[in-house]
């Protein structure tokens, strides 16, 4: 929401989230499954993404993009799915797991309305 990232920068509607690896070991072959639920409807859609080349360092935290940008850490999405069509409140509930760590389990509400603007 309000079109600006998790350092204050303006940009684009997309799904970010913050990972931390609070580990003593480098993780890297991470792979997301995430839903996004219209909370009117109730049409459910899935996606499933390796997120290749993202690499948490002992004690890092860094964002995940899925905005269909190229780069680091930036990954496709689906603009013709719930997120880009649906004007209703939505839910989004992401999984992401790497081999040997605990999966982890985020559960983020997008208001209704479309494209957010900047409080």
């Amino acid at each position: 929401e309000n079109n600006v990232d998790a350092q204050g920068k303006v940009t684009d509607d997309h799904l970010e989230f913050i990972l931390k690896n609070t580990s003593a070991q480098d993780m890297s072959n991470f792979e997301a499954y995430y839903t996004v639920t219209d909370l009117t409807t109730g049409k459910s859609e899935g996606y499933y993404k390796k997120l290749t080349g993202f690499v948490l360092k002992s004690g890092e935290s860094k964002s995940v993009h899925f905005d269909g940008k190229s780069g680091a850490d930036h990954f496709g999405v689906n603009r013709d799915g719930l997120y880009f069509t649906s004007k209703n409140k939505l839910q989004f509930d992401v999984q992401v797991s790497t081999a040997g760590f605990q999966i982890a389990n985020i559960q983020i509400t997008k208001d209704a309305g479309g494209a957010e603007v900047k409080d």
